[in-house]
């Protein structure tokens, strides 16, 4: 599953380095690149988009995800949408569940089978980022009354330490396209110096889009 936010309401911690524009494309790729990861994946039942987002719903639509809308969002925070969707899960028959961030630009469907031949021995897996403080991936057996913990800067120790306190037997997966999340400047930075969003990139400047800001703000 996936959690998203409309495009207009990702990625606001870039404000200062993306013009509003850029960065709400930003978000709408890196989403249409996790979405694809999911259902690209042929060891994946299907794929579950939590949204406040009728552009986000329509796009998943139309891959052939299921979406399950959320207007409360902003208040109840990304760990309250995922909690529900995993409960929606449980009520459609899911025994399993993988959850995946939306601001992953290098995830692959290849990357998802991976972590699902994993979850096949484990109760449990969690996929830190590249910082090993935040949480890219997790995935879990629905039974085992798992809370999610994202939205916090330590949500990968959060989750481990909700793992031991349900007895699951935890795998920890180190994945660099997994890991590879943008929320910082420095994060954009790695992601132009690479070959996966440098033509993208480099169109939104091309177009005259401000793109990243001079060195006087770094």
């Amino acid at each position: 599953m996936l959690a998203a936010k409309s495009p207009r309401r990702a990625k606001t911690r870039l404000d200062h380095t993306l013009s509003p524009q850029a960065r709400q494309e930003l978000a709408w790729h890196m989403f249409e690149r996790a979405l694809f990861a999911c259902t690209g994946c042929v060891g994946l039942a299907g794929t579950l988009v939590a949204t406040d987002g009728d552009d986000i719903a329509a796009m998943s639509l139309r891959r052939g995800a299921s979406v399950l809308r959320d207007s409360a969002s902003a208040t109840r925070g990304l760990s309250g949408v995922i909690d529900a969707a995993l409960a929606d899960l449980v009520a459609r028959g899911a025994t399993h569940a993988l959850v995946l961030m939306a601001d992953l630009p290098r995830v692959e469907p290849r990357d998802v089978s991976e972590l699902i031949a994993v979850l096949r021995g484990s109760d449990m897996l969690v996929v830190p980022d590249q910082r090993r403080s935040g949480t890219g991936a997790l995935g879990m057996k629905l039974d085992l009354g798992l809370h999610a913990c994202f939205g916090h800067a330590d949500s990968f120790m959060r989750h481990v330490r909700e793992g031991r306190r349900v007895g699951a037997r935890c795998r920890v997966i180190h994945n660099p396209r997994i890991a590879m999340d943008i929320d910082t400047f420095d994060d954009l930075s790695k992601l132009q110096n690479g070959a996966d969003f440098a033509p993208w990139l480099n169109a939104l400047a091309g177009c005259g889009r401000q793109l990243l800001p001079d060195s006087s703000m770094r």
